[in-house]
């Protein structure tokens, strides 16, 4: 083989190198590191097709991720069944209330009427607040469960 094949023959593996590591996952600090908000806009109105009446996301506030969970009588949790315990929940503006993962619920993607979604996995949080009163639809992306947090002001 000639010096330059081998050389050739060099670049290329290099080049292949690098592209599959490129592609790899990435074990550096989350977008969302702790302590940080990440606020998202709810669209008012939103409705999943009709089973659920026109009013169930009535709410025109955004929901914003803040740090810290809320009193226990403020947290829905997410059951291994793929349910929200309780399915209805009650707070006033700008009251904190938790999202919390059953140990054994593996992973559910949590979206206030139809926002981003937080992915809480099993035995885990994310407490949010929303900024205006109105009716808020949960989903979970994953399971398809709802609740519906009504917010006083």
């Amino acid at each position: 083989m000639s010096r330059q094949t081998r050389l050739a023959a060099l670049i290329a593996c290099g080049a292949l190198m690098l592209g599959t590591t490129s592609c790899g996952s990435d074990d550096g600090p989350s977008a969302n590191p702790e302590g940080a908000s990440v606020t998202t806009a709810a669209p008012a109105g939103t409705s999943d097709g009709g089973t659920e009446p026109a009013d169930a996301a009535s709410g025109s506030g955004t929901a914003t991720l803040v740090d810290g969970p809320a009193a226990a009588d403020k947290t829905v949790t997410l059951t291994a069944a793929g349910a929200y315990e309780p399915s209805t929940l009650e707070v006033g503006v700008g009251e904190e209330f938790t999202f919390q993962a059953a140990p054994d619920a593996g992973t559910h993607a949590v979206s206030i009427n139809g926002a981003d979604a937080a992915t809480i996995s099993g035995g885990l949080t994310e407490t949010f607040t929303i900024d205006a009163p109105g009716t808020y639809q949960a989903t979970d992306e994953l399971s398809d469960a709802t609740a519906t947090i009504t917010v006083t002001g």
